[in-house]
Order: structure tokens, then C-alpha cells, then sequence
């Protein structure tokens, strides 16, 4: 999976009332995910994989 569509999925879900994953924060100024306690999780062209994984925030989608 590449970052650019786990941003999209992410996105579709919030456009069709779904909060995908409670853990991330979308931030519209940036135009990226955020963890809760505002450490980077990804964008359209980046992600943190280490941590994503580390948080558990990609089960079943590997």
C-alpha cells in the first residue's frame, strides 16, 4: 500500500460520514493525518510507516 491510497481511503471514508480511524486527526492546514498527539502519520506522497505499523494502525491493510 502506498501513502497516496491510504490518504485516499482515509478521505473517502470521512466524505461518507465514516470516521475510518479514530487515532488520526485530519489536518486541513497541512493537508495531512496527524496522530492525536500530533506526531506525522501521512499525506498524499508520505508516510510513517515505522510508526503507523508501531501503533497498530495497519492491520489488514498490508
Amino acid at each position: 500500500m502506498d501513502a497516496e491510497l491510504l490518504y485516499d481511503l482515509e478521505m473517502e471514508f470521512r466524505r461518507q460520514g465514516f470516521l475510518a480511524d479514530p487515532a488520526l486527526v485530519y489536518d486541513e492546514e497541512h493537508d495531512l493525518f496527524r496522530f492525536r498527539d500530533g506526531k506525522f502519520a501521512f499525506s498524499r506522497e508520505h508516510a510513517d510507516w515505522a510508526l503507523l505499523r508501531k501503533r497498530g494502525r495497519l492491520k489488514g491493510l498490508e
